[in-house]
């Protein structure tokens, strides 16, 4: 439980002290108050763990139990502590001190550091608890108003920080999958989810689902896939595109699947080689005669 005051609470305002802060590349102004509350020792529970009361002071002996409730502790453990100096730094507060008749006189300190927790401990289960409070995020009005309430007693608040809430998180397990589409939820998969949403016919196992990208892709290219494998017209590369010697003719004669004379071609790329090779000056060097498809050395 992170210390707060949250209804409006009497202070003493011990001490203001002007000064200025270091904001990136510019100076800017900011104050110091030296803050004191008298109060039950109820307000130690909120600091070092709620073990700060106990360690200060005890119940009576002689005082009843009432079921549900927490026994006070009003007796001292030991007199002879003054003052106790606790750690602890709470950065981001905002204290607001009731000034003037309306809501809108008040003077609120956003991104306020409250530290420098002092306790002085008191007899018959008070607690004197002094504190300070830093914040660049004053005005000099504010600044000047609160000068002019120096030894005087104050109301404030002091609350924590909200806590900005993030964005939900994401449940991707199959089981959320399943709970916010019932109707895949006796075995389908998201493969008829996306068919279904995008004008699909059927899943993955059925014949349709592969309409959407029709073509043979995986048809053999050797003999053993028999006589009418990738021969479709439909496909990228049948036998009616490829050519029966497709994709090396052999033979300066050979000719493809659509009757063009693949020697032709063959010459002119020749020649065009042999041109281009002129004209940088690159001899041609030897190579080897073709061989006929089907030749005995």
């Amino acid at each position: 439980m992170a210390f707060q005051i949250t209804t409006p609470t009497a202070a003493t305002l011990r001490t203001v002290t002007p000064r200025t802060k270091i904001h990136g590349d510019l100076k800017v102004s900011a104050i110091s108050l030296g803050l004191s509350i008298t109060g039950p020792n109820t307000l130690l529970d909120a600091l070092d763990g709620g073990k700060l009361r106990n360690a200060l002071y005890m119940a009576a002996p002689d005082q009843d139990q009432l079921p549900g409730v927490e026994p006070g502790t009003p007796l001292l453990r030991a007199r002879g502590i003054e003052l106790v100096k606790l750690t602890g730094t709470l950065e981001g507060w905002t204290v607001r001190f009731e000034h003037g008749i309306d809501d809108d006189s008040a003077i609120v300190l956003g991104g306020s550091k409250v530290d420098a927790f002092r306790c002085r401990p008191m007899e018959g289960g008070s607690v004197e608890l002094l504190f300070r409070v830093g914040t660049s995020d004053i005005s000099e009005t504010e600044g000047g108003a609160l000068f002019g309430m120096l030894g005087q007693e104050v109301m404030l608040t002091i609350t924590a920080p909200v806590v900005a809430t993030g964005a939900p998180i994401i449940d991707g397990s199959a089981e959320a999958f399943k709970r916010d589409h019932p109707e895949f939820a006796d075995g389908a998969d998201a493969g008829d989810l996306f068919a279904q949403q995008h004008g699909g016919e059927a899943g993955a196992g059925d014949d349709g689902a592969s309409d959407q990208h029709a073509g043979d892709f995986g048809a053999a290219d050797d003999d053993s896939a028999g006589p009418g494998a990738g021969s479709s017209d439909d496909a990228p590369f049948g036998e009616a595109q490829r050519g029966e010697d497709w994709p090396f003719p052999q033979g300066d004669g050979a000719t493809g699947g659509e009757g063009g004379d693949a020697g032709g071609d063959a010459a002119e790329f020749e020649a065009g080689a042999a041109a281009a090779l002129a004209k940088a000056g690159v001899a041609p060097r030897g190579r080897r005669e073709r061989k006929t498809a089907g030749a005995v050395e």
